[in-house]
């Protein structure tokens, strides 16, 4: 997928429903290349992909001299509006609108996934949509904690999952639990019984399940719009009309009956770029120490040998933070 600031994303899709490949290519505003995979066959393309760490190293140090050709994302935008008026009949009470409700699973310590139920009821665009939740998503990890957890949020996905009634997530990945037969049927979107406009609707997403292909949107592009969503157009809302958003209210989980819900899921990994800066820092700080050291000591096989014990020193304590890392959450 070619984006408008010139990035290009890479993924996976799986064809439940013929022509639902076509049908996900004619639905995303971007240049969409897509190709086949045939596992019997050896002539198979595979495109070296360039690591995401290094990626965003890159753009990181090219900034400062390009110029920015996109409006600045999450800025209000101003307009002249005509206002007219209008005959309201007398003791006539406006029409209440119907609350919307986001389903974000995320990390919360080693063990346990929580869901952050949030209102998005002003929301109409996928910019305003994603500025919102980069917004909640900086509030809830916070600067110390991605700095300490050496993790970061490594993917965005569409899933089911089930309420428990002490406030535990239980996420039904994609893998296995929507592939674990080949009659399988993807689970990751709510089915038409449960989705506007059933008579007993608890979601409303467009299209509902079960779906044509998985994943309707790719994680790749789900996360290039978190980190950027000045490349959304400004109409775009492609991902607000497939986001499942709950219309009941919030969700609570019973004892002895968890809840079902679908929503979005924060995936989280290790974060390699601050894991690869701690490791740099310590290797120049340990030459840097050997050097002086041989310098005023006159001692080469000392200095090297300190440094070497440094280097042993900060690998370990990089080792303890990312074991202990989910404890932090």
């Amino acid at each position: 997928i070619k984006q408008k600031c010139g990035d290009s994303l890479y993924g996976d899709v799986v064809e439940y429903r013929k022509g639902g490949v076509a049908r996900l290519v004619g639905s995303i505003c971007a240049k969409v290349v897509a190709s086949s995979h045939n596992p019997g066959t050896s002539d198979q393309r595979y495109i070296l992909r360039v690591p995401t760490w290094l990626g965003n190293a890159t753009q990181k140090l090219s900034a400062p001299f390009a110029q920015s050709k996109v409006p600045p994302p999450c800025l209000p935008q101003h307009t002249n509006q005509v206002t007219t008026s209008a005959c309201i009949p007398t003791g006539a009470n406006p029409p209440q609108r119907q609350s919307l409700h986001l389903m974000a699973c995320m990390q919360s310590g080693r063990y346990r996934r929580t869901v952050h139920q949030d209102r998005i009821d002003d929301i109409t665009t996928d910019r305003a949509l994603f500025c919102f939740m980069a917004k909640q998503l900086a509030k809830r990890r916070g600067y110390i904690r991605r700095a300490f957890s050496l993790q970061c949020i490594q993917g965005l996905y569409f899933v089911k999952f089930r309420l428990w009634s002490n406030g535990n997530v239980e996420v039904h990945d994609h893998e296995p639990c929507c592939t674990s037969s080949p009659t399988a049927q993807c689970e990751c979107i709510p089915p038409a019984t449960k989705v506007e406009p059933a008579a007993n609707a608890e979601y409303r997403c467009t299209p509902a399940g079960p779906l044509d292909v998985w994943p309707p949107i790719l994680s790749q592009q789900l996360m290039h719009m978190l980190t950027s969503p000045a490349c959304i157009h400004e109409d775009e809302t492609l991902v607000l009309d497939q986001l499942p958003k709950r219309t009941r209210g919030e969700m609570e989980g019973k004892v002895r009956r968890p809840a079902e819900g679908w929503g979005l899921h924060y995936r989280e990994g290790q974060d390699f770029e601050i894991l690869m800066g701690v490791v740099a820092i310590g290797l120049v700080a340990s030459f840097v120490f050997a050097v002086l050291w041989a310098q005023f000591r006159h001692d080469v096989q000392g200095a090297f040998s300190v440094a070497s014990y440094v280097v042993t020193a900060v690998a370990a304590v990089v080792a303890l933070i990312v074991n202990r890392a989910g404890r932090l959450g």
